[in-house]
């Protein structure tokens, strides 16, 4: 499945403590957030990575129900979201499985 490339109008780099639009959650908000991921034995993980040419981009995974997941990745600096969802995951997915889902793309400059 080939990523495809969507406009965001998303900030770059979102903290995890803020919500899309820039509302910053409150510490009971993100508890909040966390205890529905444990409740419903999903995954919601985000880490940044440095690639070898030294650019940054940030990863989101997401487990979704019925073995799907959404995956994104975003260069620092770069407002170009690349985004997939997997209909089929076979979750968990590794770090590195999401990584590898977007190679393509990230070895473009």
């Amino acid at each position: 499945m080939k990523a495809r490339a969507t406009k965001s109008f998303l900030p770059t780099f979102v903290p995890s403590t803020q919500e899309p639009g820039g509302q910053r959650l409150d510490r009971s908000q993100r508890s909040s957030r966390t205890l529905q991921a444990q409740a419903t034995n999903m995954r919601d993980e985000d880490w940044i990575k440095t690639l070898e040419d030294a650019r940054r981009v940030k990863f989101i995974y997401q487990e979704l129900p019925e073995d799907g997941a959404f995956i994104t990745a975003q260069i620092e600096g770069n407002e170009v979201v690349y985004s997939i969802v997997l209909t089929k995951a076979r979750n968990p997915l590794s770090r590195e499985e999401v990584e590898n889902r977007f190679k393509s793309e990230l070895s473009k400059k």
